[in-house]
């Protein structure tokens, strides 16, 4: 983490282990001595009997209070132990079950989400702390302050953003959101959770007596384990355990000169960049408190990526891709990919004459003709020098009219049809193992797929109103004299000499999704040929993604020892996709603000509409139209013009440079109603 360097070290810090007082408190780490210490929250000191009286223990502690799980954070240390806080999740039980009582009893455990009212905790006036405002409202707490979320931000946001916006724009930008915590001087009341042991599986019935019906005085060992009292430490094998304490694991900043400081880092409670007025960078990156206020208004519109590109809704931009759309066409050429190991020899001593050993044993064994079958590229399955043998090969195959028309009918009866003429179905319907073989040499086909391809972007011509220019690769409309280069269009020739062309032939299994060529620094490519997409995760199996070679190589049939794929690949995945995305334009966050921004706009149009019923009326009346009149007819013009540029520049163009033109538009005319 940039600009942001800790040591860390543990303390064994001074808490209250004995009773001092019966008042019901939430704002310290020692034990407590109220009566709630035994009947909701099981964390009285070691001595509670002693010093306060028998408890009067209760068969159902049923109540609305939780122990909600996660790290414990007080300032800058981390409480070993004490694992969560008691919190009131529930609402009262006369009360209705509506969409409150829903959001507050089935909260998610998960400490972060969006809408962020629906996660954050809340603290009230008696200082209670709630799972979120919604478990407060239905206890009749209405005025309660939320905890505070710490960031780490490389980019802070602006100052208008609600707290919603303001965490989307941090994670958007690089940034993370590192806790939720209590507030400076907010109360709160830890607990054990897990870490809390009040029963027994002792054998000894006196000790389990002891343990299950004894008094809650808690022990704990600083190690992280707590226990209801001496007997069940016992109970547990933990002999001669009566104190209590707390341990904690405390962040040090690193001395000046030793490393970057912690430099605008606020304290606890107070608003850090939410002062900022514009997004800007933040040197080497920045801890942040953002301190959750009143929900604001939020206005977006929603734009569309440029022609050729998809919205990446996990990164968050605009980015090449190709879309098979639900019309497109389904070519007559097939993705092979097999799988192959070299039986007697291995791959380096054969690999200068493979490709053309191996493709005429293909043509042979399923009777194609030469044309169908594209050059044949090999890649190296596994670096490892025990299993070189393994090896992938891809091609194109390319049906004729009639082998379509029989893998369309396959599972019909046609007359006059001989094995010769459906050999290649073995080829694209791979059920078991086969071998290939030229002269001393073996191939055992193990493995198979074959998918057909999509095109897309296609073109249709006709065959008078083109013609190809062999010698460049290209195909020229006699009409416009357009020029269509092989190198970026694939030629799919017909029957009847009508010709389409491919912007890209992709796997037509990708209909719901579009093709996405990624960077190299995007994936990760396994021995297996297997590609892992860092951005989500996923991973594609070789044959689920497309490798096309970059402009100005070639394919190669070498079976390269030292990489995987080649350098000058590009691969493509098929992931989700959107072509809109919503922008957001404008933030108002001070319910302040917008009521004042809601009478400036009532104010203005009502202004706005008087002026144009002044101006039509002397328009109509010609004896309105003395000096005087004209004179105010000038001004009511100047003033409607003010008006309705500040209204336009108000509330669509803040912070953009058509604000700062009709800024100056604005002080023009302005100028002209003084003179």
């Amino acid at each position: 983490m940039q600009g942001f360097a800790e040591t860390r070290l543990v303390l064994l810090r001074s808490v209250p282990t004995h009773c001092f007082g019966n008042k019901t408190t939430f704002d310290h780490l020692g034990c407590y001595c109220d009566e709630a210490c035994y009947k909701i929250f099981s964390d009285c000191c070691p001595d509670y009997e002693k010093q306060c009286g028998r408890q009067q223990l209760l068969e159902d502690k049923t109540s609305v209070w939780k122990c909600v799980e996660f790290e414990v954070k007080r300032l800058d240390c981390f409480m070993i132990g004490a694992i969560g806080v008691w919190m009131i999740s529930k609402c009262p039980p006369d009360w209705a079950f509506d969409e409150l009582k829903t959001k507050c009893e089935n909260a998610s455990l998960s400490f972060f989400g969006f809408p962020v009212k629906d996660f954050i905790p809340v603290v009230g006036a008696k200082n209670e702390t709630y799972r979120n405002k919604h478990c407060a409202l239905c206890n009749g707490v209405e005025n309660h302050t939320s905890w505070d979320v710490e960031v780490f931000t490389n980019v802070t946001p602006p100052s208008w953003f609600d707290l919603d916006s303001k965490l989307k724009f941090i994670e958007d930008n690089g940034g993370r959101i590192k806790d939720v915590r209590p507030g400076q001087g907010q109360p709160w009341r830890f607990c054990f959770g897990r870490n809390f042991k009040g029963n027994c599986s002792s054998t000894n019935h006196s000790l389990y007596k002891a343990c299950v019906e004894g008094p809650v005085e808690v022990v704990g060992i600083y190690s992280g384990s707590y226990f209801k009292n001496r007997a069940c430490a016992e109970c547990n094998g933990y002999d001669n355990i009566d104190s209590y304490g707390i341990e904690q694991s405390c962040a040090r900043p690193v001395p000046p000169g030793s490393g970057p400081p912690v430099s605008g880092t606020p304290g606890p409670g107070t608003a850090g960049p939410t002062t900022t007025e514009s997004a800007r960078p933040a040197a080497n990156g920045l801890n942040f408190v953002l301190i959750p206020g009143k929900p604001g208004v939020i206005s977006t519109v929603r734009e569309k990526c440029p022609v050729g590109t998809i919205y990446d809704t996990t990164l968050k931009l605009c980015r090449k891709g190709y879309i098979i759309s639900s019309s497109g066409k389904l070519t007559n050429q097939f993705l092979v990919v097999l799988w192959i190991k070299l039986m007697s020899r291995r791959w380096i001593t054969i690999y200068s004459t493979v490709e053309n050993n191996f493709k005429s044993a293909l043509l042979c064994r399923f009777w194609l003709q030469d044309k169908q079958i594209s050059q044949i590229t090999f890649f190296m399955q596994n670096r490892k020098r025990s299993l070189r043998d393994l090896v992938a090969a891809t091609f194109r195959l390319t049906l004729t009219p009639f082998q379509s028309l029989l893998m369309a009918n396959q599972y019909k009866s046609i007359f006059n049809v001989t094995n010769q003429n459906t050999a290649f179905l073995e080829l694209l319907n791979f059920t078991g193992n086969f071998t290939l073989s030229w002269d001393e040499n073996v191939l055992f086909v193990i493995k198979l797929t074959s998918k057909q391809l999509s095109c897309y972007d296609e073109k249709k011509f006709q065959s008078l109103e083109y013609k190809l220019d062999k010698e460049n690769g290209s195909l020229v409309v006699n009409k416009t004299g357009k020029i269509f280069s092989f190198e970026d269009y694939t030629l799919i020739k017909e029957e009847d000499g009508n010709t389409t062309l491919c912007r890209k032939l992709l796997l037509s299994e990708c209909n719901e999704g579009a093709f996405v060529p990624l960077s190299p620094d995007e994936y990760v490519v396994f021995p297996n040929l297997t590609v892992y997409y860092n951005a989500t995760e996923s991973v594609f199996n070789f044959g689920e993604y497309l490798i096309s070679e970059n402009k100005g190589t070639s394919n190669t049939s070498n079976v390269t020892q030292n990489s995987l794929l080649s350098s000058n690949s590009t691969i493509s995945v098929c992931l989700p996709f959107k072509d809109t995305f919503i922008k957001t334009e404008k933030y108002s966050t001070n319910t302040t603000s917008y009521a004042l921004w809601i009478l400036t706009l009532i104010g203005f149009s009502v202004s706005i509409i008087c002026l144009m019923l002044l101006l039509i009326t002397y328009g109509l009346f010609q004896e309105l139209r003395a000096v005087s009149g004209m004179n105010l007819m000038n001004l009511s013009l100047s003033l409607l013009l003010s008006h309705f540029t500040w209204l336009i520049g108000m509330s669509h163009f803040t912070e953009t440079k058509t604000c700062t033109v009709l800024a100056i538009f604005e002080h023009y005319i302005f100028s002209k109603y003084r003179s």
